[in-house]
């Protein structure tokens, strides 16, 4: 596979890459789970690192198979959606900020695709990410505390056990502030 720069933004595609609006069966004949996987895990092997979706392909489905199989891969794959179709009636004013951030909300959701996909990479082994975070806070000696909900008792102890990480190492705190910096900051920055 040859791979080319999308637009400006410097990141290497496929030439061929994956187009999902009929990747589980013909629009609206009902979704196939196993040929969509079936058919996104082979264009994976066989190089494709862009993969297009949306929200209105087969009710969200093909969304859905596009998450599951990026997620299960090691390959670094791009995924991109489009949302707004569902708006109705469908015209310019319909299209808000508030609308459209809650199509991308469900979009993240339905995909399970997020910021997460790439602390996974930072931390490979780690089975869950909260203890993670925690530590990351607790690296900043400005912190005079951190106050995690718990809803089982296990929440309550990979809270406690957080504190007894060993600090992040230099390359992880500079991996994990590319990532806030990238998707976090711009939402919940200017609330403090």
């Amino acid at each position: 596979m040859k791979y080319r720069k999308l637009g400006k933004t410097g990141i290497e595609v496929s030439e061929i890459s994956l187009g999902t609006w009929q990747v589980g069966g013909k629009w609206g004949s009902g979704f196939n789970d196993a040929l969509a996987e079936q058919i996104i895990n082979e264009a994976i092997d066989d190089g494709v690192n862009f993969i297009d979706t949306a929200d209105v392909y087969e009710a969200g489905a093909s969304e859905a198979a596009v998450g599951r199989v990026v997620k299960s891969r090691s390959e670094e794959v791009f995924v991109a959606t489009k949302c707004g179709r569902q708006i109705n009636p469908h015209i310019n004013e319909g299209y808000t900020p508030e609308v459209l951030r809650k199509y991308v909300e469900d979009s993240l959701k339905n995909t399970g695709l997020e910021a997460v996909n790439e602390l996974k990479k930072v931390f490979p082994d780690r089975e869950s990410l909260a203890p993670i975070a925690l530590r990351w806070i607790l690296d900043f000696p400005e912190v005079g505390c951190i106050i995690p909900g718990a809803s089982k008792v296990e929440h309550l102890n990979s809270n406690i056990n957080a504190a007894k990480l060993p600090p992040l190492t230099k390359k992880e705190k500079v991996a994990v502030n590319d990532i806030y910096e990238k998707y976090i900051k711009k939402h919940v920055h200017q609330l403090w």
